[in-house]
């Protein structure tokens, strides 16, 4: 939790309450937080297998408990989350094959880009969930408003703006959910996640300029964040770029920054009210906050 309106402020870690499963199989990824109801939903890569977990923040927002983990056969290589409510999510997963079992199908999954990920709507109090449509590397994910949606394809570099028409969909009036492809726009570089800046009304994209240059980069933190000597200086040396970029359909798609000054950069969010965007990264340490 990062209190950004706060100087000198630092994230502070969440502690969890009535989850066993917080320090022996947790691997987040994706994360969404709906605010009516404080509800943080995680998509866990568990080595048991991959599930929803559902949270409640409390107030004070340094405690979250434990609701609900949703296994699902549909939840199989799950990614990234957009939230219609405490009831209804939007879940992408990246893959067909997962690392874990067949790690060089996946690898050629991944760069020879075939249709085989997906996106895929979950009605919790009912545990449905329904095939949407097929993205190569569907990634990001993000509701632009109550009818449109977003998906990042990354190995496409591509970002597909679907309508989707949401009122009372699933166990809220039985409607059937359905996408149905707007527009398709191409990013100058490998697209990750996605975030809507709710002020300036703009899509925003984080994503990967140099993508062979990744692998080498993540070899190296371990030396470069605790080694030492020629080792520590000559792992620290090696660098990867990172895209931000933002679009709206008045006025297209612009890059915001392309750099390596902060690697690896997976998402990008800002508070346009205040000026204030941040960038994180899949192995770069800390966070990158700028201000407008």
């Amino acid at each position: 939790m990062y209190d950004y309106t706060t100087p000198n402020s630092v994230p502070q870690e969440i502690g969890f309450v009535d989850f066993p499963a917080a320090t022996t199989d947790f691997h987040p990824l994706g994360i969404e937080y709906h605010h009516p109801t404080r509800t943080l939903f995680v998509l866990n890569h568990a080595a048991a297998g991959s599930r929803l977990e559902i949270f409640r923040l409390n107030a004070a927002g340094d405690t979250a408990t434990h609701l609900e983990t949703i296994v699902h056969p549909q939840i199989h290589s799950p990614n990234s989350i957009a939230v219609l409510d405490e009831t209804s999510v939007y879940i992408t997963n990246d893959h067909y094959f997962l690392a874990r079992y067949h790690p060089w199908l996946a690898k050629l999954e991944t760069w020879l880009a075939p249709p085989l990920g997906n996106v895929i709507h979950l009605d919790i109090p009912t545990s449905t969930a329904t095939h949407l449509d097929r993205v190569a590397f569907a990634n990001g994910i993000v509701l632009l408003n109550d009818k449109t949606l977003a998906v990042a394809s990354t190995t496409k570099a591509e970002v597909y703006i679907y309508h989707a028409p949401n009122k009372d969909i699933g166990s809220r009036g039985g409607a059937k959910p359905a996408l149905y492809l707007k527009t398709t726009m191409s990013i100058p570089f490998l697209p990750d996640n996605l975030s809507f800046d709710s002020h300036s009304k703009k899509l925003l994209i984080a994503g990967h300029a140099h993508p062979f240059s990744m692998n080498p980069f993540a070899k190296s933190r371990d030396a470069c964040n605790s080694g030492e000597g020629d080792e520590r200086e000559k792992a620290c040396k090696i660098r990867t770029s990172t895209g931000v970029a933002e679009w709206s359909e008045e006025k297209g798609l612009k890059v915001l920054w392309m750099g390596d000054e902060f690697a690896t950069g997976s998402t990008a969010v800002r508070d346009g009210k205040r000026g204030v965007g941040i960038i994180s990264g899949l192995y770069e340490r800390g966070l990158l906050v700028w201000r407008e």
